[in-house]
């Protein structure tokens, strides 16, 4: 943190070498860049761990006729076909729940997993070359202008 002085009534702020890197780490538009990369980077290891998980799919329809001839429909989500009479007012009902898994993957899955993870680390390297770099330009910035006021 950057340290206050108090001189001739006037409270002023002294910068320090670590008050300015963290300046310096904030603002970096290259760090936060890849912050936001390390979040997409997250969501993408999280989804490829939820391939382990069965898909469940719910369907619930419901549709009032009124119908003046005979009508047959077909139920695209339940694959069959519906026929309703003439005259006949009445509602209609369908619900479908669906619940699969992949019971052999090949090893799809666990290498989408690994592969997630190694593009995450990846990232995670990126950003900490950056902010190495970052942090040392600040800090060689700080002691050439420490160094050129004492000459």
């Amino acid at each position: 943190m950057s340290a206050w002085c108090l001189l001739a009534g006037r409270i002023e702020k002294v910068l320090t070498e670590a008050s300015s890197v963290q300046l310096a780490l904030s603002i970096n538009p290259d760090i936060l860049e890849y912050v936001e990369n390390i979040e997409h980077a997250t969501q993408r290891v999280k989804e490829s761990r939820l391939l382990y998980f069965p898909n469940i799919n719910l369907n619930l329809n419901l549709s009032s006729f009124n119908s003046r001839g005979s009508v047959i429909m077909y139920n695209e989500s339940l694959r069959f076909l519906v026929c309703q009479p003439v005259g006949k007012k009445n509602l209609y009902y369908s619900t479908r729940l669906s619940i699969w898994q992949s019971v052999y993957s090949g090893r799809r899955i666990k290498a989408a997993n690994r592969l997630a993870e190694i593009s995450m680390n990846k990232i995670k390297n990126e950003e900490n070359i950056v902010k190495s770099k970052v942090i040392n330009n600040v800090k060689v910035i700080f002691n050439d202008c420490l160094y050129s006021e004492n000459c």
